[in-house]
């Protein structure tokens, strides 16, 4: 799934192209370099989350 046109600010982003088909999250951690957030499309909703990882 993509989401084009989504709105990215330091602490979050999101996405509503009508009912049904949207997506939303929020950074966290120092630098910000934790996400979560939630989605729904198609009739599939679902949570996600992530941390960045340095090299």
């Amino acid at each position: 799934m993509t989401w084009r046109g989504m709105t990215v600010t330091k602490d979050g982003f999101g996405h509503r192209a009508g009912p049904g088909d949207t997506i939303s999250g929020r950074f966290f951690g120092p630098g910000q370099e934790e996400v979560g957030g939630v989605f729904e499309r198609a009739g599939i909703a679902g949570a996600f989350g992530g941390v960045r990882k340095h090299r």
